[in-house]
């Protein structure tokens, strides 16, 4: 009987399995760990951008807290009491304090269920409105308290009005707008942009909800009517240099007077390129008629301050 001989061709095939095999879960454990280390990634990030969001809602609370404080003009004057009110000098404050002088936010203090420390509070600039009345920005430096909320510190601001005997504060109270607020201030120059619950343009002591110097009075344009010298041509109802024209109109008549009811008609009326006026030329009803006057154009022109 003869025995069957093993196949040696077969061997390559079976080390050539076991190879890929061995490859295989190799690959698997790199693939696995690249996951593992992408998730682990993701996870770090959710949970930075989490406690980021919190840290920044905390402040958001803790500012708010502090300005409401600050809407009691004895907490506020407690709190800011002996500063110096000269336009230049930005103050350290020490603490928060309520009407009773009891510290109610402290420098160093963990706030918002201990996601946020107070860690600094600024008092200035200062700016004088009418006298003896001013406006303050008191600043808050806010702390995160986790390690993972991708944020160190974040800034918040409290608009405060004053009044000062000298150069010294005397009372002051928190503006009701929203803590951080972005308020409008006084441009450096003085006289461009305020706020004092009024915007003033080119004034620093607007009287109304909108004024702008030289073109709005109460609320209302600065306007008035001009009207143009009488010309056989065209007339002209010119603006003046700090004036631009809005709308304007004219008429026509007849020199002689011998038939007011043919006064010609008007050819031209419209603003002048530059806007500073309005224009207008009349024509002749019946130009061949030697009997008919000659027309005379008046323009009128409504002209506001720019």
């Amino acid at each position: 009987m003869k025995h069957a001989m093993p196949n040696n061709r077969s061997l390559p095939l079976l080390q050539s399995e076991a190879g890929f095999g061995l490859l295989g879960s190799l690959v698997m454990l790199a693939v696995l760990s690249t996951l593992t280390v992408l998730t682990l990634d993701s996870m770090d990030q959710l949970g930075r951008e989490k406690n980021g969001e919190r840290f920044r809602n905390g402040a958001d609370r803790l500012a708010q807290q502090v300005r409401d404080q600050l809407l009691n003009q004895g907490a506020c004057t407690n709190t800011l009491a002996g500063l110096t009110l000269d336009g230049t000098t930005d103050t350290p404050v020490p603490n928060i304090r309520d009407s009773i002088n009891g510290v109610t936010q402290a420098i160093g203090g963990e706030y918002d269920d201990r996601s946020v420390r107070l860690v600094g509070v600024q008092a200035g600039p200062y700016v004088d409105l009418v006298a003896p009345n001013g406006r303050l920005t008191v600043t808050l430096r806010i702390q995160s308290i986790s390690e993972v909320s991708g944020l160190g510190e974040v800034v918040r601001t409290i608009s405060v009005r004053t009044t000062k005997a000298g150069t010294t504060l005397s009372t002051c109270s928190a503006e009701a707008a929203a803590a951080n607020a972005d308020a409008w201030t006084k441009a450096a120059n003085g006289t461009d942009i305020y706020l004092m619950n009024q915007v003033g343009i080119g004034t620093d002591t607007p009287q109304v909800r909108l004024d702008v110097k030289g073109g709005l009075i109460n609320g209302q344009f600065n306007c008035r009517k001009v009207i143009g010298a009488h010309s056989n041509v065209t007339s002209l109802a010119q603006c003046a240099i700090d004036e631009y024209v809005v709308s304007g109109g004219g008429r026509c008549t007849v020199s002689p007077d011998v038939d007011p009811l043919n006064g010609g008609f008007i050819h031209q009326n419209m603003p002048t390129t530059d806007l500073s006026g309005w224009q207008l030329d009349c024509h002749k009803a019946e130009p061949k008629d030697p009997m008919a006057g000659v027309p005379i154009s008046e323009a009128w022109a409504i002209c506001c301050k720019k």
